[in-house]
């Protein structure tokens, strides 16, 4: 998974990503999304990204 570079496009990319994605593949996708914030952009909360993205 590579994210975008800008974090203001994090949360419409993982939105788009994880509502795309097959049921089966989300609990691996949020995993790797998770590991990846924290890489990427180490000053964001990786949870609260993704519950935007989910929301």
């Amino acid at each position: 998974m590579t994210l975008p570079a800008e974090e203001s496009d994090l949360v419409p990319y993982l939105h788009d990503l994880l509502y795309g994605a097959a049921p089966i593949l989300l609990n691996d996708l949020i995993a790797q999304a998770s590991t990846e914030i924290k890489r990427s952009f180490p000053d964001l909360d990786p949870h609260m990204v993704l519950r935007r993205a989910l929301s």
